[in-house]
């Protein structure tokens, strides 16, 4: 069975973020001709003394230097329904009180002009953050 219906492409799989941190940025992937870029963002192992409310941004880069810049065009189904249409969204937050996950694209027109992203998670509020996962699907 091939992948996402394609014969001759890769998935490159990475856990990006898996931290308690307060903040954090992840390295950069290289995503030079990607054609499809998802990610899952989720919260996992929560305490009862745990805040848990954190927001994930993507920076990305088209010069493989350091700087990264804010990205604001990821995919969103913001109603995690059937029936709702595809959203634009500069971040996802977190902060409901029960374990959750969000699935994230890169809008497939911007792909050709990036080469790396990175992804950045920060607590809203203040309280112990839980654990927090961040994971890339690279389709190339």
């Amino acid at each position: 069975m091939n992948s996402l219906g394609t014969s001759d492409g890769t998935i490159l799989t990475e856990t990006l973020v898996d931290a308690t941190a307060v903040a954090v940025t992840s390295k950069g992937v290289n995503c030079e001709g990607a054609r499809a870029i998802m990610l899952v963002f989720s919260s996992v192992a929560v305490g009862e003394t745990q805040d848990r409310k954190m927001t994930l941004t993507v920076e990305v880069n088209n010069d493989d230097s350091t700087t990264y810049h804010a990205y604001s065009m990821l995919l969103s189904n913001t109603a995690n329904t059937n029936g709702e249409t595809l959203t634009r969204v500069a971040s996802q937050a977190i902060d409901a009180a029960a374990v959750e996950s969000h699935v994230l694209w890169l809008t497939p027109e911007t792909l050709g002009a990036i080469t790396h992203f990175r992804v950045k998670l920060a607590r809203n509020t203040a309280g112990t953050a839980g654990t927090f996962t961040v994971k890339s699907s690279v389709l190339t």
